[in-house]
């Protein structure tokens, strides 16, 4: 499968599998949101799994459990055709905002390296690299990405040692790393608590995972409803604080940092991330970007619906 040639499946071509709770492992599931088309009436196609995509809506279902209170995607895209689309998938407009990236990714390190200062550093989900490549001024890093594409430009253009594979078949000595970060990832897992265990195995004792993933109960997310940005094919699961300190705890860890994550990016890429909310939004930012020239400018936003964990192996 190509994700740059796909067409635009229709929804009963899309191979879906219902689950249960991955937290609580109860099939109790009360719909959130009942499956549709994209904001704008836009169907799903392959390539909305992507970093860059700016494209959101709500594939199959997404659910709460009523015991636990998880929040996930059931039915949801079959676990091998979304690994086999995030293997094939690529995303050149990820790198437009490289800059910002490796900001971000130096922000991120000044919370972990207040646990973590040195070491051994793996990351899952490295994408094209940059965290790889800010964080070893400090660690010997090595990364795992899906993407062949990602991957590839890592190795190739950073240097760095990635992997294009998957963290239990990478079978990494056990005791080995000092941290593990995973940044916008764990929300993409077919289950978060087995990855978790993995990567408390792979951890030294004493080690840290870094995580940064959407939080479902964000005062954003309430307001903009099916029109969050999260809501997106590619996302499995939906943690808030609680639910995301209950799996890592189940994973054998212990959270030691929690805050709201914000991120640095150019006005006229924060702009181009408003395409499928409402015009009364849209309009007058685009306006404002438009006028003033500021589409390049470097801006910080955080609006408080992406949580930042630290969390240590007991």
């Amino acid at each position: 499968m190509n994700l740059s040639t796909m067409g635009t499946p229709t929804k009963t071509e899309i191979p879906t599998e219902k689950v249960a709770c991955d937290l609580c492992g109860a099939d109790a599931p009360k719909v959130v949101y009942r499956h549709g088309k994209a904001p704008g009436g836009k169907d799903w196609t392959y390539e909305d799994i992507v970093a860059s995509s700016d494209r959101y809506g709500v594939f199959g279902e997404i659910v709460r459990c009523r015991s636990c209170g998880l929040y996930y995607a059931s039915p949801r895209i079959r676990l091998d055709v979304l690994i086999e689309g995030y293997r094939d998938s690529e995303d050149a407009e990820y790198l437009d905002q490289s800059e910002c990236r490796s900001m971000n990714a130096f922000m991120s390190l000044a919370v972990l390296r207040r646990f973590v200062p040195k070491g051994r550093l793996l990351e899952i989900g490295c994408s094209a690299g940059f965290f790889l490549n800010a964080a070893r001024i400090w660690f010997e890093v090595h990364g795992i990405e899906l993407s062949k594409w990602s991957a590839d430009f890592a190795r190739r253009r950073l240097k760095v040692a990635v992997d294009a594979e998957t963290l239990e078949r990478a079978d990494y000595p056990s005791d080995h790393f000092d941290a593990v970060a995973l940044v916008d990832v764990i929300e993409h897992v077919p289950s978060p608590k087995t990855v978790l265990k993995e990567v408390a195995r792979v951890l030294k004792p004493g080690g840290a995972v870094y995580l940064v993933t959407p939080d479902m109960k964000s005062l954003t997310s309430r307001l903009m409803g099916r029109y969050w940005w999260a809501l997106r094919p590619g996302h499995i699961f939906y943690f808030d604080a609680g639910t995301l300190k209950r799996t890592l705890e189940a994973a054998g860890f212990e959270v030691v940092h929690t805050s709201s994550y914000g991120r640095i990016f150019t006005l006229g890429y924060w702009y181009s991330r408003l395409n499928t909310y409402p015009a009364v939004l849209r309009v007058p930012v685009g306006w404002f970007v438009r006028i003033f020239g500021l589409e390049t400018k470097f801006t910080f936003i955080n609006t408080r619906d992406s949580i930042e964990v630290v969390a240590r192996k007991k």
